[in-house]
């Protein structure tokens, strides 16, 4: 029987070429190792429990879409085995109950999010059972040691644990125990086909590499991603590269492949997919937009702009940037109702209505409006409530900026010239330097 036909999981979620002569054999060696107990002494129900158990696991191992009914059968019936099964075969045992929890899990069947981190602790204990049950199935003989745990169970474990605490909670302990188990991949123990378990190990670097890009270390991340699956999330950590060298142009183009990549992955509706990370539509868009201002392109910005904005209406840099866009293309009142929108988004998110990026926003609206004391107030506000610190430069910068163009020229425009080494590069820097210029000349 062909490889795609006995296992099409394979072929659907990892991409395997069907002309792979080789594969046939593997699914062989694999199906005698998972048969054990169908002669284990001509015990009938022993027999019985393994035969189904065996079946159970197989409807759910050989679909391409498994189902939940599918799925908890698996479950229920390797769970049957566990307590009367040798401890030779605990680990086939647990993995495949790991296994069927896993795709239960991944299907995102659970009426609550609760429950269906349960489901994917529920998988994880499985995987970790496993491991713990590998050195009494496989004694140390006088000249042999104990063989070493596939890999793929720490590493199905640590998937199955990211998920269970979140992508909050994702890093950490389980980051380091991930790293610890793809350092040194192994396929071996007839668990699964080497190509399944590959697919354990490329997605578990996905995981370090988001991890990196979390933690601000895009370079990092960027070794990760070297599987093709991970097309979208290397793209986007060159785009993050090549933003903070201010190669504006490049980033967005890497924007704009990874957005294009990660369309095209929403595409798989199977379980495999949400082993990986997801990325943040509304994030993702946004910035992606921001990239396209910078770059000049104000029409492929505002573009951006307006999915983010769609995705989610509590996204007040969604509409900052936009607001800035229009501004820049000519369109200024326009950008005035989007600075106004960012205020509210902003106040509408913020803890007990105290918002130093509403501030600001409203700040940049009362300056565009010509009504520079109001301004003034409004980014002395922004700084007396939390903001992130590239906000809080463009928000001392602004204020210095308003103040000089309301009568404080002498006063303020040193602190003007101070202020914009450490803007970001949203901020109207050549504006701003405009101002101190007549302020110096006397024009103001």
């Amino acid at each position: 029987m062909k490889f795609c036909e006995r296992w099409p999981l394979g072929c659907h979620y990892i991409g395997v070429k069907r002309q792979n002569r080789y594969l046939p054999s593997t699914i062989f060696v694999l199906t005698i190792v998972l048969a054990p107990g169908l002669s284990a002494g001509g015990d009938a129900p022993w027999a019985d429990l393994t035969a189904r158990a065996e079946a159970d696991y197989e409807r759910v191992a050989l679909a391409v879409s498994p189902g939940l009914i599918e799925a908890s059968a698996c479950q229920q019936s390797q769970a049957a085995l566990v307590s009367i099964a040798a401890p030779g075969q605990l680990p086939l045992i647990h993995y495949r109950k790991g296994y069927c929890s896993l795709v239960a899990a991944a299907l995102g069947s659970q009426a609550s999010p609760e429950n269906e981190r349960q489901g994917w602790n529920d998988a994880a204990g499985e995987f970790h059972q496993a491991i713990e049950s590998w050195p009494a199935a496989h004694p140390a003989k006088r000249s042999q040691a104990v063989p070493p745990v596939p890999e793929i169970l720490p590493v199905a474990e640590a998937l199955a644990r990211i998920h269970g605490a979140g992508a909050e909670g994702s890093a950490g302990e389980n980051g380091g125990a991930l790293a610890a188990a793809v350092e040194h991949p192994s396929c071996g123990g007839g668990f699964t086909t080497p190509e399944l378990c590959q697919a354990y190990v490329d997605v578990g670097r996905e995981w370090l590499g988001w991890m990196a890009l979390r933690s601000g270390d895009p370079a990092g991340a960027a070794r990760e991603f070297s599987s093709p699956a991970a097309a979208g999330w290397n793209n986007w950590a060159e785009g993050l590269q090549a933003f903070r060298n201010a190669r504006y142009a490049d980033a967005a183009a890497r924007f704009g492949q990874a957005i294009a990549d990660w369309d095209r992955d929403r595409a798989d509706s199977g379980w495999f997919r949400r082993l990986r990370p997801q990325p943040d539509w509304t994030a993702s868009l946004t910035e992606w937009g921001g990239a396209r201002l910078l770059a000049g392109d104000f029409a492929g910005a505002i573009s951006a702009l307006d999915r983010a904005a769609a995705l989610s209406r509590e996204n007040p840099r969604a509409f900052y940037l936009r607001a800035l866009a229009r501004e820049r293309s000519g369109h200024a009142e326009d950008a005035l109702t989007d600075y106004n929108l960012a205020s509210r988004a902003a106040f509408a998110s913020a803890r007990e209505l105290a918002s130093g990026e509403a501030h600001l926003y409203r700040g940049i609206l009362l300056y565009r409006r010509r009504d520079y004391a109001g301004a003034e107030a409004e980014f002395s506000s922004a700084l007396n409530f939390d903001v992130a610190p590239s906000m809080r430069a463009d928000a001392v910068a602004w204020r210095h900026l308003a103040a000089v163009l309301q009568g404080g020229c002498q006063s303020s425009r040193e602190f003007l010239g101070r202020s914009l080494a450490s803007v970001s590069p949203f901020f109207p820097r050549q504006e701003a330097q405009a101002a101190a210029a007549a302020c110096s000349n006397g024009e103001l």
